[in-house]
């Protein structure tokens, strides 16, 4: 009888050791916070909170600030939020003129913030002391949906729905109007490292690479079939990486308008692109919720990430490459490791106070 009493008693502490690891696994926080980020299986996570997304985001260069435009909650215009991992309470949010968010950037060193609005504003924020100097003001049903600063912050970039793009300084508010008909609209801008060139993917598929320094168009790359939603110049300022709805990704010569490589998939469309800061390695995502991890260097895919989202909005790599960041609709910014995929941490939308 005893050993009957002895038998049954491993057995019910094996089953509930065996409950509480399953609890455990499910709940990654309440563990080293490090989970694997795989196509096969979603990371076990609160639910997905699908009526508020985010568009774009970007860190400062030490990693320790971020400024993202979301949709959704109890406002659905674009608005603006910011992050600072040094300030307790998590994300604040910060008005501009009362408008709605096309598009805003981060300033590298943390301190500044590069706004266009829905109604014809380009803004330039002094986060510190919440000054803020109006760089280009145009008529109030101008959208304006794109923005980029160079890395020196010495030029900034603004496009609208017409496929107009304005070139300035920020520092001195001048600018010019760099195209002033494009005949479609702009829906991501990049400036080259050395800031001497300007990337412009469009919604008719079209790649411009612009020279900043004489104000030409040095080439088109026409080839996708569809929108073209985002490209960047690698470092090597000769090939040109975009993406588009079409479900590709392609590699261009930039001094040619010759495409070198493409990458087909059955993905329904591609919204989000970011390459490392040493151009070695790519990822991309789009409207299925799977990011792509790519290794430029050798030509072959790292990885396939699920989102917790059913949509990828934007991606950016870590200043050192060694994170990724992946938002959409899912609430939250999702960090995790490049290299393995393993989940690092996130950022909740909901701290915004909204």
């Amino acid at each position: 009888m005893n050993t009957l009493h002895e038998t049954f008693a491993r057995v019910l502490w094996s089953s509930l050791l065996a409950i509480a690891l399953g609890w455990l696994a499910s709940e990654p926080d309440l563990l080293t916070g490090v989970e694997r980020f795989h196509a096969g299986a979603k990371l076990n996570q609160p639910p997905v909170v699908t009526s508020q997304s985010v568009r774009q985001f970007s860190w400062s260069r030490d990693g320790q600030r971020l400024l993202f435009v979301s949709r959704g909650g109890e406002n659905t215009n674009g608005r603006l939020g910011f992050y600072d991992a040094h300030r307790p309470g998590g994300c604040a949010s910060i008005d501009v003129l009362g408008e709605p968010i096309g598009a805003a950037t981060l300033a590298p060193d943390g301190l500044y913030a590069l706004v266009a609005t829905y109604c014809g504003h380009v803004a330039w924020i002094d986060l510190q002391s919440g000054k803020t100097d109006i760089l280009i003001e145009l008529s109030r049903s101008t959208g304006l949906i794109a923005v980029a600063l160079s890395d020196d912050q010495r030029l900034f970039a603004a496009a609208d729905w017409d496929g107009r793009v304005f070139l300035g300084d920020p520092n001195s508010g001048t600018s010019i109007v760099l195209t002033a008909t494009g005949g479609s609209a702009v829906m991501h801008l990049d400036f080259s490292d050395d800031g001497k060139q300007l990337i412009c993917a469009r919604t008719d598929g079209v790649i411009s690479v612009w020279d900043l320094m004489t104000g030409t168009r040095l080439c088109a790359l026409t080839g996708h079939e569809g929108a073209a939603t985002a490209a960047a110049l690698l470092p090597d300022g000769i090939h040109v990486l975009s993406a588009g709805r079409d479900g590709t990704v392609r590699m261009w010569e930039a001094t040619t308008g010759r495409e070198v490589w493409r990458q087909q998939t059955e993905s329904p469309g591609f919204i989000a692109l970011a390459v490392t800061s040493d151009g070695t390695c790519a990822a991309w995502g789009g409207t299925d919720g799977i990011v792509v991890v790519w290794n430029l260097e050798h030509s072959r895919p790292e990885m396939t990430l699920r989102s917790p989202g059913q949509s990828i909005g934007h991606l950016e790599f870590s200043p050192d490459g060694r994170a990724l960041s992946i938002a959409g609709n899912s609430g939250t910014i999702w960090n995790v490791d490049s290299a393995s995929g393993a989940f690092l941490h996130r950022i909740p939308l909901d701290s915004t106070g909204r």
